[in-house]
This record gives structure tokens, sequence and C-alpha cells, in this order.
């Protein structure tokens, strides 16, 4: 996903991926997501949420992925179990021109039951929820915009079923949140103006991000088929979305 920040004299941008490199076609299973990683560095990520399919594999190769990406891993809410230490950094903070961009990591509680268990017995997943609700309004007093990237999912009037809580339940209990680019439910995000869900998606529907408490709510489908794009109006300490766009990566090859 990314955002585009207008400022008065100049634009600036972001780009942000929702986590699950690991765990797809055989050219990267069989390489550990070396070629997604490098990639992902050369096309200019800023950052990347941590995903449930990255504990398929041991902690050890998360490091040496970390060590191929040219940007963070971001997860507030992943500790070691007996050190107590969170394993990746929670957020980071990115200067664009005189603008300070807060980027907060979390993923979904749901990893517990969801990755290896071979591989996850000494990680603890904690409630991403409560650790959005400590760290925003530190954030928000550091940064102009803060957007939590996550890996937790999109569900309609947070209607998680069961799941974890997702985005929409998020947005609702916690307050300053300018944007959550999200990932794991593998849906576009595609709200209509009066903020129903636009059923039987097809590329070049006209979308809006859904909109919770103030918070924009985005995500752009999976597996790369789009690039998501919000243009957003900074001016005078209000964020305002301009337009937001699924654009296709290709529509000739299934």
């Amino acid at each position: 996903m990314v955002f585009v920040l207008k400022l008065p004299r100049k634009a600036v941008s972001c780009y942000c991926c929702q986590g699950d490199i690991n765990t797809g076609v055989p050219e990267s299973d069989l390489q550990d997501a070396e070629p997604d990683f490098k990639g992902m560095s050369r096309i200019g990520y800023d950052a990347m949420a941590v995903g449930n399919h990255e504990f398929d594999n041991p902690l050890g190769v998360l490091r040496e992925q970390q060590a191929w990406a040219d940007f963070p891993f971001l997860a507030a809410n992943i500790y070691g179990q007996n050190s107590g230490e969170r394993l990746f950094e929670p957020y980071r903070i990115f200067n664009r021109g005189d603008l300070k961009i807060a980027v907060l990591g979390l993923t979904t509680k749901d990893t517990a039951k969801l990755g290896n268990p071979e591989f996850i017995s000494d990680i603890r997943f904690t409630d991403p929820v409560a650790e959005a609700a400590s760290l925003v309004p530190e954030l928000r007093e550091q940064a102009d915009v803060v957007i939590a990237a996550t890996h937790m999912g999109h569900y309609v009037d947070a209607a998680y079923g069961i799941n974890a809580p997702g985005d929409v339940t998020m947005a609702r209990q916690v307050n300053g949140l300018d944007m959550i680019i999200g990932g794991h439910s593998q849906d576009p995000v595609c709200m209509a103006a009066d903020g129903t869900t636009v059923t039987g998606y097809q590329p070049g529907d006209v979308c809006m991000p859904d909109v919770q408490n103030g918070t924009l709510i985005m995500q752009a489908h999976e597996w790369g088929k789009y690039v998501g794009r919000a243009d957003l109006v900074f001016k005078d300490g209000e964020l305002r979305l301009e337009s937001y766009q699924l654009i296709p990566v290709n529509l000739k090859k299934k």
C-alpha cells in the first residue's frame, strides 16, 4: 500500500507491506523468500507488519530475512516468552521533510494458533488492540500522522466471528489513529459513499476506505494483485483523504 501525503508546497510518499511474505509460490518457499525481500527493498518499501505466516519458519529465518530487507519489520505485540522483550521494533517514525509519520506494527493474536507450533513455543502474542491503546497516545506526541500497519484482518462492522478481533474493532476502541493499512483477511476494502461494503468487487470499481471512529481503514486485497494508493492532504495539522484506489497490477494473466 502506498500513501501520498500532499503538503502545501510538496508531496511525500510511504510504502507499507502487511506481512505474510512467507508461504506462497515454490520459487519463494524454496529460497526463504529471499527474492521477495530483495525485490521489495528495490521497490522502496518503508516498513512491513509481521504476519502470521512469518512464523511458518524458525525465528532464525526471520532474522536472515531482516538482513535482506532495507526496511524494518514492525510488531508491537510479539514478545519472547522468557525474556519478556519485544522481538521486533514496535514502530518507526519517518521524517518526510517537516512531517513526522509514525508507523505502528501489529500482528493478529491468532498467530499463536496459526503459526508452526514447533517455532512459536517461546513466543508470546499479546492483544494488539491493548498494545495500540498504550502506544498511540505516545506516538501522537511525537508525530504529525499516526498509521497502524497491521496483519489483523478487516471484518465488516467488527463481525470477526471465530477470528481474533481485527482492524475495525481496533479503530473503534483506540482513539488517535489516522489510518490503518491492513492485511490478513485478504479482502479488498472497498466501501460505497454511504459506508456500506461494495460486494462483488471488480477491478476499477470506485472505492472508499472504511471509516471507523475517524480512522481510515484500507486493504489492497491479496497476493500482490493490486497496489493500494491513498492520496491525502495534510494542511494546518489536519489530514484529509483526497482519493483512494485499488490499482490492478495485472489483468491479463490469472
